[in-house]
């Protein structure tokens, strides 16, 4: 991707993760930040994109962070970075957590 380029499907795709993730239908979501099923199905597929006033109700309902809407078309440094698989963790089940978190303790058990 270009620096000059932006997805906005990526973000899109990131806040259908999220609101499914919180069991938000589209309608619920659209009613609690103020607009109409349709622009949130726009902005959701990346056909439309938000104001930031109607952005940061958005992540405010989800309750996410810019962060991890961005994540993937962040160019960030190592603590970002961090930050970002932190989000990433944050998607999976408890029974995904814990098969990275078994993972992880083998790898430190390695160092």
């Amino acid at each position: 991707m270009k620096n000059s380029e932006f997805n906005f499907k990526i973000v899109g795709n990131n806040i259908v993760n999220s609101r499914k993730r919180k069991n938000l239908s589209q309608r619920k979501l659209a009613k609690a930040v103020g607009i109409s099923p349709s622009y949130l199905s726009k902005i959701e597929i990346g056909k439309q994109t938000p104001s930031l006033d109607v952005f940061i109700k958005i992540l405010n309902e989800l309750n996410e962070s810019a962060n991890f809407i961005f994540s993937d078309l962040l160019t960030y440094n190592t603590m970002q970075n961090t930050y970002c698989k932190k989000c990433k963790i944050h998607n999976l089940n408890e029974k995904q957590i814990n098969a990275v978190l078994e993972l992880v303790d083998e790898m430190i058990k390695e160092i």
